[in-house]
């Protein structure tokens, strides 16, 4: 699905939200929901291609693949941590919004630790 299709469907969804909350909030989030998965669906097939230039610019670099995981990962959980934070604010629930984003952030510093580790025995490299 290109990005034309996916505004198309974003906005025909939204306005049937808009139009179903009226009479019936629950329908109009799962209809919120359904749509979001379908287009987390269409773009994950992208996901191999940019996982595949990465891993290429890392073995040029003669980079560590590891790192390219940690960062292919850490841009998955951004991803979903946002999708999932903005689907608890639609249900009005703020407090589970938080929870999702402060969750996610802790997730991807815990996957970051190697790559700090590295760059400040890096730093302790140059400064002995």
């Amino acid at each position: 699905m290109d990005v034309v299709m996916i505004c198309g469907l974003c906005v025909v969804a939204s306005i049937l939200c808009k139009v179903l909350e009226k009479n019936t909030k629950e329908i109009s989030t799962v209809l919120s929901i359904i749509t979001v998965a379908l287009v987390v669906l269409s773009i994950v097939s992208k996901l191999s291609e940019i996982n595949e230039l990465i891993n290429e610019l890392f073995i040029k670099a003669d980079i560590n693949s590891e790192y390219a995981n940690i960062i292919m990962k850490s841009a998955g959980i951004c991803y979903i941590t946002h999708i999932g934070s903005d689907t608890c604010r639609d249900c009005s629930e703020n407090s589970l919004a938080s929870v999702v984003e402060l969750s996610g952030k802790i997730t991807v510093l815990s996957l970051s630790l190697p790559i700090i580790k590295n760059l400040i025995s890096i730093i302790e490299g140059i400064l002995m």
